[in-house]
């Protein structure tokens, strides 16, 4: 009786940490829709939307003609804010570097500071991240977290000595519960699950803290995730993409031009599938009017206007793009002048940086004094 009431309870553990996952999934499906758009477009995927049903959908061309080209302005962007970070430190540093990556495409990226017969440390992208309070301004605030990745069966078998190779699958979705210490326990809780089956259910390692911490490219008020650049920019770059290819499509024009022909006048199917190749005789019926050129004028100033207003504004969102635009021809006070208002900019983004680093070396000194001894 009793070993069935405790099958019976690891079941029923199992499944509210696999309900509770599903409900914070939910409730954060909106911020990684916007963290999926955002990544498309730093890789140059700039015809993705996200629908009014809560799914990604790429844009197709309502004319063959079109052009749907991607000019792509947001990867520069992040490469210089991730370059005048790098700059604040004397020191390459792999996992910081991947984690502001993290940090500039998403807003927000993770360090996870674990002992595992030493410390351990690795970087986590807010994918895999699930607090029980989307409000909480930091690790600080939040009550429980969930850390959702993929792991190897293997990895599985030899962490926790269950094998789930029956499955056919080569990767496993695995659930970490991280819970602070509550009243109802006085030491914390963990508790993973893969698969429906209870891979280790005990107090929570750490003494009191979660080992997690937060890194924000821009904090955002009333938001567990911060807020990237790329956010921000994306409207321009639509905008931008959208001029862009207009101005293609009417050069075009221009180039090869639009010609027009009296109906029944010409072949048309030997117009439509080689069009006007040089020294091409065409004939025309007698008595009806020959083909000719419909006249397209001259490129809209308009057009030009508004790319050159679109890229002001892409170096005003950057933090740092008015230096690099303007530097052939400005003066070096007004020089010193963007440069300070540029590192305004960026400073809490640094900020969030060097304030992440500090807490690594807290929870290493930590972990060290709790388990070093032993």
């Amino acid at each position: 009786m009793r070993k069935q009431q405790k099958i019976d309870a690891r079941k029923q553990l199992v499944a509210a940490v696999i309900a509770d996952y599903d409900q914070r999934k939910l409730k954060r499906r909106e911020q990684e829709l916007q963290w999926r758009l955002n990544h498309d477009f730093y890789l140059g995927r700039q015809n993705n939307i996200i629908t009014s049903f809560d799914t990604m959908m790429t844009v197709g061309k309502q004319f063959h003609w079109q052009r749907q080209d991607s000019f792509n302005h947001i990867a520069p962007i992040i490469e210089g804010r991730l370059a005048r970070i790098a700059s604040e430190f004397d020191q390459s540093d792999e996992l910081r570097e991947q984690a502001t990556m993290w940090s500039e495409v998403c807003g927000t990226a993770f360090y996870k500071v674990v002992w595992n017969e030493g410390v351990q440390v690795s970087v986590h992208s807010p994918f895999e991240i699930y607090p029980d309070n989307l409000n909480a301004q930091d690790i600080s605030e939040v009550s429980s977290l969930i850390h959702a990745k993929l792991m190897p069966v293997t990895a599985i078998k030899e962490s926790w000595g269950t094998d789930l190779s029956q499955t056919g699958e080569e990767s496993i979705l695995v659930l970490e519960r991280y819970e602070r210490p509550s009243k109802q326990r006085q030491g914390g809780r963990l508790t993973i699950v893969a698969h429906e089956v209870l891979l280790h259910d005990g107090d929570l390692p750490f003494t009191t803290q979660l080992p997690f911490i937060r890194q924000t490219s821009e904090s955002v008020v009333g938001s567990f995730f911060g807020k990237s650049v790329v956010e921000r920019a994306i409207p321009v770059q639509r905008a931008y993409n959208t001029v862009k290819n207009r101005k293609v499509e009417f050069l075009n024009r221009m180039a090869c031009g639009v010609l027009t022909v009296e109906e029944g006048s010409v072949d048309l199917q030997s117009l439509e599938t080689d069009g006007l190749a040089p020294g091409k005789v065409i004939v025309y019926r007698h008595g009806t009017t020959p083909p000719q050129f419909l006249q397209t004028g001259t490129l809209p100033a308009e057009l030009e206007r508004e790319e050159d207003r679109l890229l002001r504004e892409f170096e005003t969102i950057s933090g740092g793009g008015e230096i690099s635009r303007s530097s052939t021809n400005t003066t070096a006070t007004a020089m010193e002048i963007l440069e300070v208002r540029d590192n305004r900019r960026m400073s809490r983004t640094i900020k969030s940086v060097k304030k992440a680093q500090d807490e690594i070396i807290e929870h290493i000194q930590k972990l060290a004094e709790e388990f070093g001894g032993n």
